[in-house]
C-alpha cells in the first residue's frame, strides 16, 4: 500500500504523506515481527546442540516479549489505516487526483 500511495503524493501532499509514513510503518513492524518470528523458529530447531537451555528460555522470552509489543502495535496502527472500504478509499483518493488534475479555477471579487 505504502508504493501506491507514494504514486498519489502529490495530488495532496500532507494527507497522502501522512497516509505514506503509517503504511511503511506499519509495514515496518510487520516485518520485525516476521523477522522474529523466523529467528524463533531458527533458535528453537537449530541451537539446541550449540546453545544451553537457559539461554535459549531467555531468548524465546525476550523474542516472545518484542513479538508482543510490535503486534499490539501494528492491531493499533493497521484499523486506522484500513478503517474505510476498499470502494470509500478509491473514491477519496479519486477525488485527490481529479482536483489535483483539474484545480478549480478561483475568481476574486472586483
Amino acid at each position: 500500500m505504502r508504493y501506491q500511495l507514494e504514486l498519489f503524493e502529490s495530488t495532496w501532499p500532507p494527507v497522502i504523506s501522512s497516509l505514506t509514513e503509517q503504511a511503511h510503518h506499519l509495514a515496518d513492524i510487520l516485518g520485525l515481527d516476521h523477522d522474529l518470528a523466523v529467528l524463533e523458529d531458527l533458535v528453537a530447531n537449530e541451537c539446541s546442540n550449540c546453545c544451553k537451555p537457559d539461554e535459549i528460555e531467555l531468548l524465546h522470552a525476550l523474542i516472545t516479549q518484542r513479538r508482543t509489543e510490535l503486534q499490539r502495535e501494528a492491531l493499533e496502527t493497521g484499523p486506522k489505516l484500513f478503517a474505510e472500504t476498499s470502494k470509500q478509499f478509491s473514491n477519496r483518493v479519486s477525488g485527490y487526483w481529479k482536483t489535483w488534475e483539474h484545480p478549480p479555477t478561483v475568481r476574486v471579487a472586483a
